[in-house]
């Protein structure tokens, strides 16, 4: 009995929440400023124009054949690993992790506007750079049978021994 009541309390609470809830972002929506509404929608507009390389063509993010590596993923962790050099500084300071870099690959297989989305210090993203910058022309992603260009995603991680 006492578990049916304190069950029955816990979904009153759950639903009174939901419905409180639901009532103030209600009223939060009407009172936006204009100002902020239109922020919001620069923002989206700079968001789109990163979808585009500086000659006007398209970027894609997913496509039916994705872009390849000479050799394959595998081929990949191996230049990266071989081209790897551990910045002395950042040995020094016992920094270590994931830089997460993005690149574009063109049409043509070239690798263009690199970028890194999250890092650990300028010395492993500038590292971490360099290597991407070095590796040879990939095979371009295709979507409906054409080449196109494609944003690619890769993990470099640096641990210390």
């Amino acid at each position: 009995m006492k578990k049916a009541i304190m069950n029955t309390m816990i979904i009153l609470f759950a639903l009174a929440m939901c419905v409180g809830c639901g009532q103030s972002s209600e009223q939060k929506e009407d009172s936006v400023p204009t100002d902020v509404a239109k922020e919001k929608e620069q923002v989206q507009v700079q968001a789109e124009d990163e979808d585009t390389l500086e000659n006007g063509e398209q970027v894609f993010r997913v496509v039916e054949v994705m872009p390849k590596f000479p050799g394959g993923d595998a081929e990949l962790l191996k230049f990266i690993a071989k081209n790897v050099k551990y910045p002395q500084e950042s040995q020094d300071k016992g920094e270590q992790g994931r830089v997460i870099c993005s690149f574009v690959v063109t049409k043509d297989g070239t690798l263009t506007n690199y970028k890194v989305l999250r890092g650990i210090s300028p010395a492993l993203d500038q590292e971490a750079v360099r290597v991407l910058q070095m590796m040879p022309r990939w095979t371009p992603g295709t979507q409906k049978g054409e080449p196109v260009a494609v944003k690619y995603t890769v993990p470099i991680t640096f641990k210390l021994q």
